[in-house]
């Protein structure tokens, strides 16, 4: 009989042990669990504004790069067609993530196309293009200012956005089109992967 009483005694302290551990988990989960919730959610807003502060940064980039070109292009009167091939090529060479730069009319026609180094090959495919579809590029051509599209599919098959930069120059000239750039989002998502 005295081992029963041993027994039941044994059995009546651990599950008081263990209810008063019961108890006090769920007392410090209810008071924890919200507190780590929340900083939970200022770590990913956090995080998230870090991310978007730098995407930001990347398109005002690719913005100021595609203006400035804009603006050296504005700046010669008259400029022979090899030389404007040369600027667009340099610079869609030297953006990675710019998948194409177009120089269009007037009539939103592609009069030139820059490529990297290693899609030049494809050039005369895209010559002449029509962008005038486009209601990015329509809406900057009525603005007169660069404009940002949604993703769209581009001649190459790839989800692009775009960037749609007015040139200034006079009417009927060669500088009074419009730049187009478009970057693959396949580059836009290794640069957020790198962040």
């Amino acid at each position: 009989m005295a081992r029963s009483l041993r027994f039941w005694l044994s059995m009546g302290f651990s599950a008081f042990v263990g209810l008063a551990m019961a108890l006090l988990v769920t007392a410090l989960l209810w008071v924890l669990l919200p507190h780590l919730n929340a900083e939970v959610q200022a770590r990913n807003r956090s995080l998230g504004g870090s991310m978007a502060s730098q995407v930001e940064s990347f398109l005002a980039d690719a913005q100021s790069a595609l203006e400035n070109l804009a603006t050296d292009m504005d700046g010669q009167s008259s400029l022979p067609s090899d030389r404007m091939q040369l600027m667009v090529d340099t610079l869609a060479n030297t953006d990675e993530h710019l998948e194409a730069l177009y120089l269009i009319d007037e009539a939103n026609q592609v009069m030139e196309v820059g490529l990297p180094q290693a899609r030049r090959g494809q050039r005369e495919d895209l010559v002449g293009t029509d962008f005038s579809g486009r209601a990015f590029v329509q809406l900057a051509q009525k603005a007169r200012h660069s404009v940002w599209s949604d993703t769209y599919l581009s001649q190459r098959g790839r989800i692009v956005v775009g960037l749609a930069v007015p040139l200034r120059g006079p009417p009927g000239s060669a500088a009074s089109g419009m730049l187009v750039g478009e970057f693959g989002l396949e580059q836009i998502s290794v640069l957020l992967r790198r962040i």
